[in-house]
């Protein structure tokens, strides 16, 4: 296996996993201070990592239903006008569509996964 896409899919794994954490660390930032949120989730997030570092077969479409849904809620969540904390969001939301869009087309990932 090349090392650089073993390098690779764990920073990437390690990218998601603070991704997945960040909502729930700084609550303030995307939530009111009554309200509460969790996107994906630490321990959602850390399932994922972990099932795509041991490659379960599934893991992959595990992932795509995740991003794809975090995706969708983040639109949702944008579309509704009234956030206080809407640029947070857009931030978050950008993380999440880069980290789907770097998970199909990254090559070193695919072959990590395929090895």
């Amino acid at each position: 296996m090349n090392n650089s896409a073993k390098t690779t899919t764990i920073l990437f794994l390690v990218v998601f996993v603070i991704t997945s954490i960040a909502p729930q660390i700084f609550k303030p930032y995307f939530v009111h201070s009554t309200g509460s949120i969790k996107i994906i989730g630490g321990v959602m997030g850390l399932l994922i990592a972990s099932l795509l570092y041991y490659k379960w077969k599934y893991a992959k479409y595990l992932f795509y239903f995740i991003m794809g849904t975090t995706v969708i809620f983040d639109l949702l969540i944008l579309n509704q006008g009234k956030m206080i904390n809407g640029s947070n969001f857009i931030v978050l939301f950008i993380l999440h569509l880069g980290l789907l869009f770097y998970f199909i087309f990254s090559k070193n990932i695919k072959s990590y996964l395929t090895k």
